[in-house]
This record gives C-alpha cells, structure tokens and sequence, in this order.
C-alpha cells in the first residue's frame, strides 16, 4: 500500500460514514470551482504551481473515494 492510501485509510477510520461523504463532497465542489476558475482564465506559467496542487488534490480524492467504495 502507498503512503497516499494509508494516510487516505486512516482519515477513513476517523470519520464516521456521514461525514466523510460530506468532506468528499465538499472536496469535490471546492475541486470542480477551482477547474471552472482555470477554464474561464486559462493558465499561464504562475499558475502552474496551482495546476498541480489542483492536480495532486482530484488525485488525493479519487483515492479516498476508491478506498471507501468497499466500505460503505
């Protein structure tokens, strides 16, 4: 196992059912504002620090999600 999934494994240990599907729908809204931002606006070389934490966060999500599809 990855450290990502470990880490995503023990946020699920902590978080009773309900409030994890809350927090992974908050990420989703707050991910998906983030992608309209950039599409209206696009990108240039500043932004593309952000690009990539938008990057590494829908990854980080779509582990977490992948994990508790098994468990709820």
């Amino acid at each position: 196992m990855r450290p990502i999934e470990h880490r995503a494994r023990e946020i699920m240990g902590a978080c009773q059912p309900d409030a994890m599907a809350d927090m992974l729908a908050k990420a989703e809204a707050s991910m998906q504002a983030v992608a309209a931002l950039f599409r209206e606006q696009p990108a240039d070389g500043d932004d593309a620090p952000h690009l990539r934490e938008v990057i590494a966060l829908r990854s980080t999500l779509a582990l977490i999600q992948n994990a508790t599809k098994g468990e709820q």
